[in-house]
């Protein structure tokens, strides 16, 4: 991501918005006045700033944020109504209103952050992606259908993640890769490009693979293509437990309203540009 890319996203995405909430309410503050009115609100600003950090890092929260954007998620179709639940040892049900799903997306995530000195070497994937590939893998081998992975370059001087995507699959799970979309550095440009070339071989339905969190987005996307897409998820997120730790702030609950919530913005971001 570009360097004005990053700051357009701090600057929508917490914590670093939030974070400015607090500084203007504490730069409000700073008046002088004991009565002022000025300072009353500056503080309401900053206490609002921070609840909503604080709110954010509850496990409640992004298990409210995560399973709302998984709502209805197997009755969710770029096209029409969608398969029936993906149940153990079985495929997603094909489209009832379209050809059946012909090949598998997956869509890349995040690269690998590492140096060369470990077991495993960049360039190579990160924990969602893998995520994704493993989905996709389980997927091909219950079907036996093509696979395309979708990923371009996601850092400066780093060969695209579908490359790395396609050997990891190729050597790791033993499920060969048809098609490299390497271009692409948005899900809508995932989307795009891998409609494009399967198209081009006469594919107009395929399986689409990502986190249950990311799905409604890519469907999104999809349905701006001339390729049905299914929905395949890897996984969906289980049910909140119900005792007092799901109140108690936690840096992986932080991580998981991050994701929620870029998913979205994103969502009315995509949503707006469809009406374009």
């Amino acid at each position: 991501m570009s360097l004005a890319g990053a700051l357009q996203t701090a600057l929508v995405e917490p914590p670093v918005n939030l974070l400015l909430v607090v500084a203007a309410g504490l730069a409000l503050m700073a008046d002088t006045g004991r009565r002022s009115l000025r300072r009353r609100v500056g503080g309401w600003i900053a206490m609002l700033g921070f609840g909503l950090l604080v709110v954010l890092s509850l496990p409640v929260t992004a298990w409210l944020l995560m399973v709302a954007l998984e709502r209805d998620l197997t009755m969710t179709r770029a096209e029409g109504p969608a398969p029936a639940a993906i149940t153990e040892g079985a495929a997603p049900a094909a489209a009832t209103d379209a050809a059946a799903p012909a090949a598998i997306v997956i869509l890349a995530a995040e690269d690998l952050r590492a140096v060369p000195g470990g077991i495993v070497d960049p360039p190579d994937v990160g924990p969602l992606t893998l995520q994704r590939l493993r989905a996709g893998a389980v997927l091909h081998q219950r079907t036996g259908l093509p696979i395309l992975v979708s990923g371009g370059v996601i850092r400066q001087g780093s060969p695209p993640i579908a490359q790395a995507m396609a050997r990891v699959l190729a050597t790791e799970f033993d499920a060969p890769v048809r098609w490299v979309e390497d271009r692409s550095a948005t899900t809508w440009e995932n989307a795009e490009f891998s409609a494009a070339m399967l198209r081009a071989d006469g594919i107009g339905a395929a399986y689409l693979v990502t986190q249950g969190w990311h799905m409604r987005r890519s469907l999104l996307a999809f349905r701006r293509t001339t390729l049905a897409a299914t929905a395949a998820p890897t996984h969906l997120t289980g049910p909140a437990r119900p005792d007092f730790a799901a109140f108690v702030p936690s840096a992986h609950a932080w991580s998981d309203s991050g994701f929620a919530l870029h998913e979205w913005i994103g969502l009315a971001w995509y949503a707006l540009r469809a009406r374009i």
